[in-house]
């Protein structure tokens, strides 16, 4: 009987220990960075030399920007509105929507899943399409 009681007190210090250690009070949280003022980034890497900082300027996305978007990327290759946000799948007609998902992704601060309900676009289609445009840029630049 007495091995089952040293077993006892011996679970109930280390319980004691368990639980004395989780009700330790955690400082709080840092708050977060103040998003009031201009963002800042580096134009070259971090290193010996010193940084130069720039302000970045990003004009407020909004319908109207994206309806100028839209009309230009038609205007280009010659469609409608409709032909673009349309269920076509006709190469020319692909490739000019690759480009409209490129440069609405560029020229606006509207996420993915924002841009595609504008569209009638599911999100991850218009990933697809930014990233072939891209593969099309970059293939054309190293010619």
């Amino acid at each position: 009987m007495s091995a089952a009681l040293d077993l006892r007190s011996h679970y109930r210090a280390v319980r004691e220990r368990i639980n004395a250690r989780a009700l330790r009070v955690l400082p709080p949280p840092a708050p977060p960075p103040s998003l009031a003022v201009p963002a800042l980034i580096y134009d070259e890497p971090i290193g010996p030399r010193k940084p130069v900082l720039c302000e970045v300027v990003v004009p407020d996305s909004t319908p109207a920007l994206v309806r100028k978007i839209v009309q230009e990327v038609g205007e280009k290759y010659g469609l409608s509105r409709e032909q673009l946000c349309g269920e076509g799948r006709a190469a020319a007609l692909v490739r000019a929507r690759h480009e409209l998902f490129w440069r609405l992704r560029r020229e606006t601060t509207w996420s993915l899943p924002r841009l595609g309900r504008a569209l009638n676009f599911d999100h991850t289609t218009l990933l697809n399409g930014i990233r072939k445009h891209q593969a099309r840029l970059d293939a054309e630049a190293g010619k």
